[in-house]
């Protein structure tokens, strides 16, 4: 192992070889082997992607798909990853004579192939994203895990992103414009936790049963916990942000999100070519919980939404799935869509940074979190949370050489 990951580091380069980590898997004719750099290596260009299929070094684009696809939702727009893999199949069931330079080959089970790669790429990264530490529960922390955390949105219009932090009175003022008012957290439905006050939960690592303290928050944006390698950070809106996809990807499969009916519709109005698309849109959008109907000309009328969404207005949220869709300037694929639709709700309705939260509201976050699939990156591909480790900061600090 040591040698072929010596020979890897000499074509992707020395900083690489402590990222890499091993793929292996097979059916009883495909065989896909190889390396691959964790998300956080990464480069601008393909020039990072080796592919080999029986010996022979290629430059196949379904291949290159299949990998891609694996690091869907962790790697950021216009970053690739660094692999080199190898595929290996019965020399009849592959064509080397496509191109020319022989750089392109086909295969004769194409789909085979190509899902069998991307299960084995995702498979290597799913080991190495799941955390080797999660909350250890004692009876108080036992209702933390089972409580939901869930944030009310005043408005989904981008004013929001900005949003300062919630003040306590707020949701008592009956007047006040929803559309002034910041994203503020709901008190966790809970009645067993009530006022109480709530010990800081701990983390423990399963492997060394160390326990991990959460410290705190810092500026509204990010948890601190103290651990024995070091300090974790938790991104508290990339965290909610794959927590909610997440849930609400959950939802749209099995079709039985809560729905929440509006009170009075919402009106939006948008151009022909937004129009064309939208049309197509209403089923899939009807399957995540909206329910939009056309209201004559280039005019809908919205009548509910994803409850998961915490009310306000929806409008701005369509125009940016629009948005986002006409961007590419081709037809997208149905999934990708799909995709591309629950990630925007998620980004739309996650808690934003400078938001406050007492010490159960984030207790309550990490722990949904790690019960996520990937709960190492948001939707877009940013880290959920970092590591420093001990070292590196006892040599920030010149306590080690």
């Amino acid at each position: 192992v040591t040698a072929a990951v010596d020979r890897i580091a000499d074509i992707l380069g020395s900083k690489v070889r402590s990222g890499l980590r091993p793929v292996q898997l097979q059916d009883e004719k495909i065989q896909v082997s190889g390396w691959i750099a964790i998300p956080d290596i990464h480069r601008k260009t393909f020039r990072g992607i080796h592919l080999y299929v029986n010996g022979r070094a290629v430059r196949d684009r379904m291949l290159r798909h299949a990998l891609l696809s694996a690091y869907r939702g962790r790697l950021m727009k216009g970053r690739y990853p660094l692999a080199v893999l190898s595929i290996e199949v019965p020399p009849e069931e592959v064509d080397v004579n496509v191109h020319p330079s022989k750089h392109e080959v086909r295969f004769v089970r194409q789909q085979a192939v190509h899902h069998l790669v991307a299960v084995a790429v995702s498979n290597a990264l799913k080991r190495l994203e799941r955390p080797l530490w999660q909350f250890h529960r004692n009876k108080v922390q036992s209702h933390v895990a089972e409580a939901t955390i869930t944030y009310e949105p005043a408005s989904l219009s981008k004013k929001t992103s900005s949003a300062s932090p919630p003040d306590a009175n707020q949701h008592q003022k009956a007047t006040a414009s929803l559309a002034d008012q910041p994203l503020r957290p709901k008190e966790i439905e809970n009645e067993s936790i009530g006022d109480k006050e709530i010990p800081l939960p701990q983390l423990v690592r399963e492997e060394s049963r160390h326990r991990i303290r959460m410290i705190g928050q810092f500026r509204g944006t990010y948890i601190l916990c103290d651990s024995p390698e070091g300090l974790i950070i938790i991104d508290q809106h990339a965290a909610h942000e794959r927590i909610m996809f997440e849930q609400f990807k959950k939802r749209y499969a099995t079709g039985k999100g809560p729905v929440q009916q509006l009170l009075i519709p919402e009106t939006i109005e948008v151009n022909f070519a937004e129009a064309d698309q939208l049309d197509r849109l209403i089923p899939e959008l009807a399957r995540t919980g909206f329910d939009i109907e056309p209201f004559g000309r280039n005019t809908y009328v919205i009548k509910a939404m994803p409850a998961l969404l915490g009310g306000g207005e929806a409008a701005p949220l369509i125009h940016d799935i629009l948005d986002k869709i006409l961007l590419t300037g081709q037809k997208p694929q149905p999934d990708h869509v799909t995709d591309e639709t629950l990630i925007l709700m998620a980004c739309h309705g996650a808690l934003r940074a400078n938001q406050r939260l007492n010490e159960t509201e984030q207790a309550a976050l990490i722990y949904q979190l790690m019960a996520c699939d990937n709960p190492a990156h948001c939707p877009h591909g940013r880290p959920t949370w970092i590591q420093w480790s001990v070292e590196d900061l006892e040599k920030s600090f010149g306590r080690k050489p």
